[in-house]
């Protein structure tokens, strides 16, 4: 009802669970976050993160690669792409 237009409720919401470890219900609030069409780039970032630490790798990786696409600049999301590739190159 009250909700900013770019979902931060939930992303924050969504940050505060995946730093409980509670990945699940972490993703259904990211999952709403990136619903919505002015989703911040940490929205997407964060489910990313959420997704790579449930096993999830392909999925992540669209994830982390939408943030760039909102925050080019975005180094986190960089970053953990990178890892990724980086991973799957050592596979």
């Amino acid at each position: 009802r009250n909700q900013p237009s770019d979902g931060s409720t939930y992303t924050h919401y969504g940050a505060f669970l995946l730093n409980e470890g509670r990945i699940p219900e972490a993703l259904r609030y990211l999952d709403q976050a990136t619903a919505l069409p002015a989703a911040r780039a940490e929205a997407w970032y964060l489910a990313g993160v959420a997704h790579l630490q449930s096993g999830d790798t392909a999925q992540a990786r669209r994830l982390l690669s939408k943030a760039l696409e909102r925050h080019p600049g975005y180094a986190e999301a960089r970053s953990a792409l990178d890892a990724i590739a980086e991973k799957e190159i050592r596979k």
